[in-house]
């Protein structure tokens, strides 16, 4: 609880303090100065509206919010800070605690701080670095997205952009810097862009790897493409202890799932790529820990040299260059084996390997018209066998189809006369296989 002191000025005026303890019973007092009693007792009940929403995991009135944001002196503030009952006043603007919460998430993958920076400064960009999270409105938060619209970024962008301002201002609701999330009912929209999506097929890749500098980037784009490796956390993190030759397995050590409680993944040797592996390991001169130990630099710009790679080979640079040589391998695998299976390989679920990976190829069309030959041909053939002739013209796919369905025609039901006023039908009983009496 807050109580109210007061002492007489040398001018003959009454000057406030207000006096609260933290929730660990420390005590601290606000100097108030000449201010009115109305004043000091409004002061008084806005902290301990802050003291029992710490105390009791609430949240704060908004108009508790309202007196911090537009009235509470840059004192009363840091004061209130330093007993825990308010973030300061610097790490309430969107932008500070934005930078906050990123620097507090000590186990998001490189990749992921990456997104939600890029997300930060869409928001700030719109907001601007110093709004007070309290005074971002659902409506605000609406004219946000239909700014990333207008401004023509993908629907995937707008989707990410959407969740990851969902995700800080729910943080920030969690610690009672916001009354609600104002992006919480914003619709985020699927992820999915096709257009990004492109099939790097083996001959394609076959040329890229062959313009390659050196063999620890060969085994770089074998690893990518052929391993379903995520390039470049999974790629460096790769052991030579976690490649077992004996029993050709591979064990991945994966950063992004390993949160989800997943940290490791075991998947065959494949022959695509023991070729690649076998070249780095006869050539590596002090047999290091990690497989690849030339490009393990923070400043190794791994996408910059693989485009030039790329060019180099005379091949125009695909879309999201990494993430689809993975999506090609397990688009490949998933045409092979039960997904299930693929997606425990590729260290995905099935939802995000549907919804992120597989794709349709060329080879699926060809592969589909061949099926659909071959069927008709068996079907032409199986109707020459049953009416006992061999040299029977091959009959054309619109007879083939019509001969499907000729077993499942059946007489259509004569229409009954109408009987005589006062007659009902009669359901005769079934007949069985007897013959009938001659009674």
């Amino acid at each position: 609880m807050a109580s109210i002191q007061r002492n007489k000025g040398k001018r003959g005026s009454w000057l406030y303090r207000c006096q609260f303890y933290d929730l660990e019973s420390n005590r601290f007092t606000i100097h108030l100065g000449a201010v009115t009693q109305s004043v000091a007792n409004q002061t008084k009940g806005h902290i301990e509206n802050l003291r029992s929403a710490r105390q009791y995991r609430t949240m704060v009135p908004a108009e508790t919010e309202a007196w911090l944001s537009e009235v509470a002196s840059d004192q009363i503030v840091k004061t209130l800070a330093r007993a825990g009952l308010r973030e300061s006043r610097q790490q309430s603007t969107l932008a500070a605690f934005i930078d906050s919460y990123i620097d507090s998430r000590e186990d998001a993958a490189e990749n992921t701080v990456r997104n939600w920076s890029n997300s930060r400064q869409k928001l700030t960009d719109f907001f601007g670095d110093d709004r007070p999270l309290h005074k971002i409105s659902p409506g605000d938060a609406d004219d946000w997205r239909q700014w990333l619209v207008n401004k023509e970024y993908s629907s995937s962008t707008v989707s990410k952009a959407v969740k990851h301002a969902k995700q800080f201002l729910k943080a920030a609701a969690r610690k009672g810097l916001v009354r609600a999330n104002p992006f919480h009912e914003l619709v985020a929209g699927g992820e999915e862009n096709e257009d990004r999506l492109h099939y790097v097929d083996r001959k394609t890749i076959a040329a890229v790897i062959e313009h390659a500098p050196d063999r620890e980037w060969r085994l770089i784009i074998a690893l990518s493409r052929y391993g379903a490796l995520r390039l470049p956390s999974e790629v460096l993190a790769l052991k030579w202890d976690d490649i077992d030759w004996d029993r050709e397995r591979i064990t991945v050590t994966s950063a992004k799932t390993k949160r989800h409680g997943k940290a490791t993944r075991t998947i065959p040797l494949w022959p695509s790529l023991r070729p690649f592996l076998d070249d780095v390991w006869d050539n590596a001169k002090d047999r290091s820990v990690y497989v690849i130990s030339r490009y393990r630099q923070k400043n190794a710009n791994l996408r910059t040299q693989f485009m030039r790679i790329i060019k180099r080979a005379g091949i125009e640079p695909w879309p999201r260059i990494f993430h689809n040589l993975r999506a090609s391998r397990e688009t490949e695998l998933a045409s092979r084996y039960p997904l299930h299976v693929v997606a425990k390989w590729c260290g995905n679920s099935m939802v995000v390997a549907n919804r992120h990976y597989l794709q349709v190829t060329q080879e699926d069309f060809a592969r589909a018209l061949r099926d659909e030959e071959v069927e008709l041909a068996n079907l032409s053939s199986a109707k020459s066998d049953a009416i006992g002739t061999k040299d029977v013209p091959r009959a054309t796919p619109q007879q083939v189809a019509a001969s499907c369905s000729d077993a499942q025609q059946v007489e259509a039901p004569q229409t009954l006369a109408p009987l005589p006023s006062g007659s009902v039908y009669k359901i005769a009983p079934p007949r069985g296989v007897e013959p009938l009496s001659s009674d």
